[in-house]
């Protein structure tokens, strides 16, 4: 066979050890007959010698219970070799609460570098995606569907509008808020959270015991839920800051030169062509402070060419008028010895 046949994914932990091992095998560019490093032939070996314990790992066929109340509970996790997600399925009845795996999906991280948060948020989307492709493969009617991360910046980025982080973070958020719009996020630690499992990869003979991963942590079986609120503290705001969009300010400063006006309308004859270069330069100044694709690039308005106009003759009133406009603003008595009286 070309591939593993565990289409629930109830053997990640061991896939996902396999896939890291073939991931670094791709990062050492080996050729087919040469032989490996001692390190990476002796886990290949420690593998290959437990390979057939899988056989003995089981799980159960039917995961519900009758006359019982139906949650989904997603966990997800990450990191730096690998992200994971896991679905458990937890019935409760009147006698007892029974907690099962129902499905999982691991991925190795990328060959390009990204910083463990982006990873985690990787590990998140997995499971909305995860959670999209279950939910309606069920049957029965689930009353609550939650969500479990150990990353505080994911949980952060959820609860955050899109628009403020860089491309990254802001599409992967827009896309789990989307899919999960109806599923709890909520904090769990890392030591009790299952996907942590996938992550990092598991032997055989360490999955048959796991716990952990076959039926969830030991609070799903009760009837209370971990209730840890996180707060923004210094080191999160950091961490959420490396990601924040990138703004841009432009500052423009308006430097007067009294002879420059002069010499621009003493180098043009045409007045037609003086109205046209003005325009452009009061097109340019609007369009700084426009997104690019709100900016003019066609050919003058009329509008604009009047702009022009007006602007032209305020500049010769200022220059000619030079005392007699500040006393205009200023709402004054003109003095009879002023220009502007015949």
């Amino acid at each position: 066979m070309a591939r593993v046949f565990d289409p629930l994914g109830l053997l990640s932990p061991c896939v996902i050890f396999m896939k890291i091992l073939l991931q670094q095998l791709w990062q050492g560019k080996f050729s087919w007959d040469q032989p490996l490093p001692d390190e990476l032939s002796s886990i290949w070996r420690t593998f290959q010698e437990e390979l057939h314990l899988l056989k003995r790992v089981t799980s159960p066929r039917y995961v519900l219970k009758p006359n019982a109340v139906v949650e989904v509970h997603g966990f997800c996790d990450a990191s730096e070799k690998a992200y994971c997600a896991a679905i458990y399925i937890r019935c409760i009845s009147i006698d007892s609460i029974r907690v099962s795996l129902l499905t999982s999906k691991s991925r190795v991280a990328p060959l390009k570098v990204q910083s463990l948060p982006r990873l985690e948020l990787c590990s998140a989307l997995l499971l909305a995606n995860l959670l999209q492709a279950t939910l309606p493969a069920l049957t029965v009617r689930i009353s609550e569907t939650f969500a479990w991360s150990d990353s505080k910046i994911t949980l952060a980025w959820l609860k955050s509008e899109p628009r403020r982080w860089q491309p990254f973070v802001a599409n992967r958020v827009a896309q789990i808020q989307e899919l999960t719009h109806n599923v709890h996020w909520n904090f769990v630690s890392g030591l009790e959270n299952p996907a942590d499992c996938g992550t990092r990869g598991i032997l055989p003979t360490k999955l048959e015991q796991c716990d952990l991963w076959f039926n969830g942590p030991d609070w799903l079986k009760s009837s209370t839920f971990p209730n840890e609120e996180f707060e923004e503290n210094p080191q999160l705001q950091e961490d959420m800051s490396a990601e924040a969009k990138r703004t841009s300010k432009v500052i423009m400063l308006n430097v007067v030169d009294e002879n420059f006006k002069v010499e621009v309308f003493q180098k043009f004859s045409s007045w037609n062509k003086l109205k046209r270069i003005v325009a452009y330069c009061l097109r340019f100044v609007k369009n700084c402070s426009l997104a690019t694709c709100q900016r003019k690039r066609s050919f003058l308005t009329t509008a604009e060419l009047n702009e022009a106009e007006k602007c032209i003759v305020k500049f010769i009133q200022r220059d000619h008028f030079s005392m007699e406009v500040p006393i205009f603003r200023q709402a004054s008595n003109f003095l009879r010895t002023t220009r502007l009286f015949p």
